[in-house]
């Protein structure tokens, strides 16, 4: 499931978040995983998610790791994460 990561577009339905890719060459990985439920709103800001539920209330998720793909792995990576 694609969630978008602009702070704006609810997410559909519920899901948990562990690793994402921030862009197609930025790969964060969460200290711990994210439920996220319909009509949350995301957004990653300083090393961390921020999950914005539909009542308002903020809820902040840190990275425990995050890192630049570069180079012909990049392509390799991403069909192997099926991305």
């Amino acid at each position: 499931m694609d969630v978008i990561l602009d702070g704006v577009t609810p997410v559909s339905r519920s899901v948990v978040i562990r690793e994402f890719l921030l862009h197609s060459d930025f790969y964060v990985e969460l200290d711990r995983p994210a439920f996220l439920t319909a009509g949350d709103r995301v957004t990653y800001e300083n090393q961390c998610i921020v999950v914005t539920r539909p009542n308002g209330e903020r809820r902040t998720h840190s990275d425990s790791n995050s890192y630049w793909l570069c180079g012909p792995q990049t392509a390799a990576f991403l069909v192997l994460r099926g991305h």
